[in-house]
């Protein structure tokens, strides 16, 4: 009987209760695979009575697959119910973009815009038109979240049209906001570009990676790529990164030596045969990537008078808000059993039942609520 449904605060699922003298409560896990990756949700064993959990955790990922287990006093885990696949669905209309301008440059239009609150939001269309009230156009493909500009650098706009511009913002469900106020400018026609066009980034592990399209003028022969802190952005302390300057043909530059919760702001310049730089592009702003938080290590099970005590070294990574202790017993999966704050180097298990074998590990969580891989199951039997 189990059953997921939407909620204020998320998903809500729910299931028949189980007839058992001994239940102790429940169990409730979620995947984004059918058949792998399940992952309790919640910390403490949820009370037999009511048979419900919302996890307000889901976000606009795809499908979710939930599955519930029952516990009993000594701790005995059932198996797992059958898996329930949910789609997260919005159908309630994203707003209209706000704040939206245009600006020209030597040969194309620039179209900015303030970022959408709501949670579930994929990104935005911009669409154009010649004249006010014509025919629009969608002039851009999906454009991430992340990004809140989009340069209309088309060799069909002139110097002498003056065109109107409107964007439109469209959730994970595929549900479209109304069009943003209408926007209105014209390309100047001058003797070298601004900068480079649709100058965008993303994080990842590597690093910060940019990316870029070449200006039309072909007097230009690379670019150079400056960074800076981002709180000093009105300051001359920009670093370039670039001892020489990048091929004209290459539209992508990978900062890797940036580092992690560090905010940087980046720009593009271009540079004539010789070597005159022109001016910067706009502004992007990024955050290093920060990888999930290695497991702690040291981890020992020692036997004292009231349980089983968990031991681990202590993490030394700044960014780590606490531990997850995991425990099984042979031929079960692993059940998150304690949440432990970052200052402890123990926990003391006194739910442990004496006769039997128990296996433990443990991983680090982060500031971010991001759990990172587990270390090494270390067992123990309780006499």
């Amino acid at each position: 009987g189990v059953v997921a449904e939407a909620a204020d605060l998320g998903i809500r699922v729910r299931w028949s209760p189980v007839a058992d003298d001994d239940l102790a409560g429940y169990h409730v896990y979620r995947s984004d695979d059918a058949d792998d990756g399940y992952v309790q949700l919640n910390p403490v064993l949820l009370p037999p009575d009511p048979t419900a959990f919302v996890d307000r955790t889901a976000r606009a990922t795809g499908t979710l697959y939930y599955r519930v287990a029952s516990v009993d006093r000594a701790g005995n885990v059932s198996p797992r119910s059958a898996r329930l696949p949910w789609v997260y669905q919005n159908y309630r209309q994203p707003q209209p973009p706000q704040a939206v301008v245009a600006r020209s440059s030597e040969g194309a239009i620039e179209i900015t815009w303030r970022r959408g609150d709501e949670d579930d939001l994929r990104g935005y269309y911009v669409h154009r038109a010649d004249r006010r009230g014509g025919l629009l156009s969608q002039v851009s493909d999906l454009i991430p979240v992340e990004t809140t500009i989009f340069v209309d650098q088309d060799d069909y706009l002139s110097p002498r049209g003056r065109y109107f511009y409107v964007v439109q913002a469209i959730n994970f469900t595929g549900v479209v906001s109304g069009y943003s106020s209408a926007v209105i400018a014209s390309p100047t026609g001058g003797e070298t570009p601004d900068g480079p066009k649709n100058f965008y980034g993303y994080a990842d592990q590597v690093g910060i990676h940019l990316i870029w399209s070449p200006p039309k003028d072909t007097r230009v022969v690379g670019f150079h790529v400056d960074r800076i802190d981002a709180a000093l952005v009105d300051q001359p302390a920009w670093r370039r990164l670039t001892s020489e300057p990048l091929p004209r043909n290459r539209g992508a530059y990978t900062d890797s030596n940036a580092v992690y919760k560090q905010d940087y702001a980046y720009r593009i310049v271009c540079v004539d045969p010789e070597g005159v730089v022109g001016k910067p592009s706009h502004l992007v702003y990024l955050e290093r990537f920060a990888p999930a938080p290695l497991p702690p290590g040291g981890v020992t099970v020692r036997e004292f008078e009231d349980g089983l005590r968990v031991g681990w070294t202590s993490t030394a990574e700044d960014r780590v808000s606490g531990y997850r202790v995991y425990r099984r017993q042979a031929g079960e999966p692993a059940v998150a059993v304690a949440e432990v704050e970052r200052a402890a180097e123990a926990w003391l298990d006194t739910e442990a039942v004496t006769g039997r074998r128990y296996y433990y590990a443990v991983t680090c969580v982060d500031e971010s609520g991001r759990e990172g891989e587990s270390s090494s199951e270390v067992d123990y039997f309780y006499q």
